[in-house]
């Protein structure tokens, strides 16, 4: 099986209009996205309100509190409910790029995405569980220390571990600890999700989420893009792996 991987593409337009196109035209048969598909904020501008189907009035709607709550909470919980709607907006962009190239996707979304990212045209989201392809099968995690303590890693991963095998492709937005995970001369990477590759062993281990760590160590790859400026051609069962240069400009909006 041959997938080109990727990750951190973080809205840009660009990159997943390239990554569609090499997926399309190229030997692949998936594609695979290791989280950070999006950016934090994307609140409506004139043009996703279009696209949203509603008049800026409406949106103050989600600017409305309960009783209880004091007025930064309104505030933070309206921005929110806004930001996601425009992000949702998005994702749809994104998605019907992806789907143009009519083959899978597996992705899991990263520490910088809101949206649902569910299942649907040709994309597969395996954050939680295992899919099988073929000879090979997929297993996703999406969380990094943004948003669990490694205890709480610990435990969702041992709820994990037993659909891990040596057919696994195990597709995370963390890297282990001290694999590729070097940011600032320290490893941010997860302990938890270390022992888990240790005991289970899956044949590879793809994830993102450090750019100046991109690159390749074994069987284990990081495909964050912005350093990288190229994807991931892989070669699962004869281990082998070429870059693909997806060098692409920077537009503003970047999400045009």
């Amino acid at each position: 099986m041959r997938i080109l991987f990727s990750s951190d593409l973080h809205a840009l337009m660009p990159a997943y209009r390239v990554f569609a196109k090499a997926l399309a035209e190229g030997p692949y048969d998936a594609g695979v996205l290791a989280g950070d598909l999006l950016d934090d904020i994307r609140l409506p501008d004139e043009f996703l309100m279009a696209e949203l189907g509603v008049h800026p009035d409406e949106l103050l709607e989600d600017l409305a509190g309960a009783e209880d709550e004091r007025p930064w909470e309104t505030a933070a919980r309206g921005f929110a409910a806004i930001n996601l709607r425009g992000l949702k907006v998005l994702e749809a962009r994104f998605r019907g790029v992806l789907a143009s190239a009519r083959k899978p996707v597996i992705l899991v979304p990263g520490n910088h995405d809101a949206s649902d990212w569910a299942d649907g045209e040709g994309i597969s989201n395996v954050h939680g569980r295992r899919l099988d392809l073929g000879l090979w099968n997929f297993v996703g995690y999406r969380w990094t220390s943004d948003h669990r303590t490694e205890e709480g890693m610990a435990s969702e991963l041992g709820a994990l571990a037993p659909l891990v095998d040596r057919r696994s492709v195990l597709l995370t937005h963390n890297p282990c600890f001290g694999i590729l995970d070097g940011e600032s001369g320290h490893s941010i990477g997860s302990r938890a999700l270390r022992a888990l590759v240790i005991e289970r062993r899956p044949s590879w281990h793809l994830f993102g989420h450090v750019h100046r760590a991109y690159g390749r160590r074994g069987r284990s790859v990081n495909g964050a893009y912005p350093r990288a400026r190229a994807f991931f051609d892989i070669d699962l069962g004869r281990g082998k792996i070429e870059m693909v240069a997806a060098d692409t400009d920077y537009p503003n909006p970047r999400w045009a």
